[in-house]
């Protein structure tokens, strides 16, 4: 057992099931993966998709929050009601044997949960607001608390500029020129 705490919060990810070379790998899309690292600085920690195999409470004690990532596959529709028809596929059963019980244990823990849908989205822009704010010396949780202070005291849409990481370094500047 190792005996320090890790420094980044632990993010568990949704695996999709696919075949290559005759094998079953368990795997998440890059592009989630470098968002957690580089946007978030979070640790993921990618999740098999092995659906009630797996101890959800035992993962939920481990993890900081979870991330259910995009995928080529959708849900069955048999979980909802719909035509299974191949016409509405490609579908990962396995996938969905274990993401939809993260999601539901995520809802009822209250724990941080991110998806494909609109929270990834939310997501996303906010992982590119802190990626920038780094790559501009930026402290992001400064600017971020910043520029929703001035969005909700009437900031100009016109202006939206003004609040973008880069400009955001340059405005005492500019303020102090004026």
């Amino acid at each position: 057992m190792i005996a320090s705490q890790p420094s980044q919060p632990l993010v568990a990810v949704s695996a999709d099931v696919r075949e290559l070379h005759n094998y079953l790998w368990h795997a998440a899309p890059q592009q989630y993966l470098e968002a957690a690292v580089a946007g978030a600085g979070v640790f993921p920690v990618v999740v098999p998709s092995f659906g009630d195999r797996l101890d959800f409470d035992q993962l939920f004690g481990a993890v900081d929050g979870v991330m259910i990532t995009g995928s080529g596959s959708n849900v069955h529709p048999s979980l909802y009601g719909g035509d299974g028809c191949e016409a509405n596929g490609p579908y990962d059963t396995a996938r969905d044997s274990t993401t939809l019980p993260l999601i539901r244990k995520a809802i009822d823990q209250g724990a941080l949960a991110l998806s494909r849908t609109a929270a990834a989205g939310h997501w996303a822009v906010i992982a590119w607001l802190i990626a920038t704010c780094k790559l501009n010396g930026v402290e992001p949780l400064g600017y971020l608390a910043n520029v929703l202070t001035r969005i909700v005291n009437g900031h100009p849409n016109s202006q939206i500029d003004d609040l973008l990481p880069w400009a955001y370094i340059r405005a005492p500047e500019l303020k102090a020129v004026a």
